[in-house]
C-alpha cells in the first residue's frame, strides 16, 4: 500500500505540460540519501516544493502528516522522526501552527 506522502510527491504535475506524466526523479533523491537527517531534510524540501503555500514566517505544508507517514517514507521509525522534527523546532528551522500543519522556515541545504 502506498503512504501519502509517496502518491503526494509522485502524482504532482507541478511544472509538467499538460498530458504529461510526473517525473518520479525527486522523489527517488529522498531515498538515495544514506543519513536519516539528510533523507528527512529532502523529503521536507520535495514536499515544501510540491505542496508549500507561502505564509509570514516561512512555508506551510497543505496536508496534515502524521510522524508514522514521514517515517514511513524516510524508511525509519516515527520515534526517530518524533526527535529530528523536534530538534528542527528546537533550532528554529520548523514549527507547527495551530491546525498541526508543518511550516518549514528558510534554512541552508
Amino acid at each position: 500500500m502506498r503512504s501519502r506522502i509517496a502518491c503526494i510527491c509522485l502524482c504532482t504535475h507541478r511544472g509538467q505540460p499538460p498530458g504529461r506524466q510526473p517525473t518520479v526523479y525527486p522523489a527517488l533523491a529522498v531515498y538515495g540519501q544514506v543519513r536519516l537527517e539528510d533523507r528527512l531534510h529532502s523529503l521536507l524540501g520535495l514536499l515544501k516544493q510540491e505542496i508549500g503555500q507561502p505564509v509570514a514566517g516561512g512555508t506551510r505544508l497543505s496536508v496534515r502528516l502524521t510522524h508514522e507517514e514521514l517515517a514511513t517514507a524516510c524508511c525509519t521509525t516515527r520515534v526517530s522522526i518524533t526527535r529530528l522534527l523536534k530538534q528542527l523546532q528546537q533550532q528554529k528551522k520548523l514549527r507547527v501552527d495551530s491546525q498541526h500543519h508543518l511550516i518549514l522556515k528558510e534554512w541552508d541545504s
